[in-house]
């Protein structure tokens, strides 16, 4: 965990980070950097195709060899080479250490609170004091029933929408904030129990 997920993802905060995904090293160079895509797991056999949620993601795979002739690269030295079987193992390692972080962006969403305070309690940890294993360590959440949601999405004239956001005393609030206080607000004044 490079930093921790988005916690809303509003259209201005859905940039691509060029540091988040996967990088792959050999002999200490960069040849595949922050991958997102299918080279690495993203969208691989199963798995989902990267999405903003998995901001903060960051996971290296290192080669290190005194025979370079060994390495999972091309001829130019500049790209990993999909094909080489010492890669594909390593794939199958990377899915291993993917799966948790994506099952944890899924799991925080059910308690955002708990899970920020557990991101905030844990402490960094420098990249080579990080412990060599293929199993991803993120915070756990209990388990509390599943209430089922729904999205809601609508379009309203930004001017209203700030509007609404005056009325609620805070100006900068997040469009979905606005919209979760305004349901709120209705369920509470003219929805009967």
């Amino acid at each position: 965990m490079a930093s921790p997920p988005p916690d809303d993802l509003e259209p201005s905060e859905r940039s691509e980070t060029g540091y988040y995904g996967w990088f792959v090293l050999c002999n200490d160079r960069v040849v595949l950097p922050a991958n997102r895509t299918e080279r690495t797991v993203w969208g691989d056999e199963g798995f989902p195709r990267w999405h903003y949620q998995y901001n903060g993601f960051m996971g290296m795979v290192l080669f290190h060899t005194s025979d370079p002739n060994l390495l999972p690269w091309t001829t130019t030295k500049r790209d990993v080479d999909e094909s080489s079987p010492l890669y594909r193992r390593a794939v199958n390692k990377m899915k291993k250490a993917t799966r948790p972080w994506i099952e944890y962006t899924n799991q925080r969403k059910a308690d955002l609170e708990e899970a920020r305070v557990k991101e905030k309690s844990a402490g960094s940890v420098p990249f080579f004091q990080v412990e060599q294993s293929p199993v991803l360590k993120v915070p756990v959440t209990p388990d509390k029933p599943k209430i089922k949601m729904a999205n809601i999405l609508y379009r309203k004239p930004l001017s209203e929408v700030n509007m609404v956001r005056k009325a609620l005393g805070r100006g900068n609030m997040t469009y979905r904030t606005v919209g979760e206080k305004t349901f709120d607000y209705y369920v509470e004044n003219e929805v009967e129990d």
